[in-house]
Parts: structure tokens; sequence; C-alpha cells
């Protein structure tokens, strides 16, 4: 099993991740095909910094691995276009001043 700092169930509009983190692993389920998430680099919704859009298949779950990590420095926030999909992420906040050393 991975030891993930943090695990997030969300399944709202709204920011996920408020600061600096590596996003680890996204999952989800939805209630109905062709529901969409879309996840944002960043405090809001931003057209130019989708990191990714995550579109279901009806009562499948699907896991995304990141390998090391996505950075994202400014946050991610999170924009459902339906009720009826919930996402499971998992990150780690850092110190982005660590990492250019």
């Amino acid at each position: 099993m991975f030891d993930y700092a943090n695990w997030k169930r969300l399944a709202a509009d709204g920011l996920a991740i408020k600061g600096p983190a590596l996003l680890y692993r996204v999952s989800g389920r939805g209630t109905a095909a062709g529901l969409v998430a879309t996840l944002y680099h960043g405090q809001n919704v931003d057209a130019n910094n989708i990191v990714l859009s995550y579109y279901t298949l009806a009562n499948t779950v699907l896991e995304l691995s990141f390998g090391p990590g996505i950075l994202l420095e400014k946050g991610l926030y999170v924009d459902f276009d339906a009720n009826g999909l919930e996402l499971l992420i998992a990150f780690r906040e850092i110190d982005i001043d660590q990492l250019s050393g």
C-alpha cells in the first residue's frame, strides 16, 4: 500500500489543494457514463491550466497513477460537470523552495 500524506474525497466543485503539492493518484466512480470532472492547476477554473479531464463509464472505477507525482505549484481546483461522480485524490503538500534546492 502506498503511504501518501493526504487522501481527499471530492464530489463538488472547489479548491481541492490550496498550495504546492505533488499529485500521485486520481480514482473515481460515476453513476452514469459520460460524467466529467476537470482538474485545474491553480485556484480556479482556467482553460490554460487543465491538468486532466476525468471521464466516466457507468459503474466503473478508473484509477490514474502518476509515478513520482505531478507538480502543482499553485494548488488544484476541481470542476464537476454534473452530480453522480466522486473522485479520490492522493497527494502530498510540499515546500516548493525545497524542490529548487
